[in-house]
């Protein structure tokens, strides 16, 4: 059974990061190259940091990781794309990029924007 593509996605803008938040059942090359796509269309838009809020029950190909990985250098690593919400095959799966600092990992969008941060001058 092939699993449905991702919705569309709904969008929040809190400063300078972009919160994208659709149900995505599995995140696959396909889905990977549109989450790169959005993340350029958030940079152009004058996103530093993306938030992909997926839902808990998402889980994560090997193509769709390395998609990942790109989207994550595109926007300068150092955890400035931010995955909430996805279940914990999928957190371990994604645990080694998590630990090289490419992306972090929250359980909630709100976790994920950096609320309390000063406003760049």
């Amino acid at each position: 059974m092939k699993p449905k593509e991702c919705s569309r996605p709904a969008t929040l803008r809190v400063r300078d990061t972009i919160v994208f938040s659709f149900r995505c059942t599995h995140v696959d090359r396909a889905a990977g190259v549109r989450m790169v796509e959005l993340v350029v269309r958030a940079m152009h838009e004058g996103a530093r940091v993306v938030v992909f809020d997926l839902g808990y029950v998402a889980t994560i190909a090997l193509e769709g990781a390395h998609q990942l990985s790109i989207a994550s250098t595109k926007l300068g690593g150092e955890g400035r794309l931010r995955l909430v919400g996805l279940g914990e095959r999928a957190r371990l799966q994604l645990g080694t990029l998590a630990v090289y600092g490419e992306l972090r990992l929250h359980s909630h969008w709100a976790d994920a924007v950096d609320v309390n941060r000063e406003r760049a001058a």
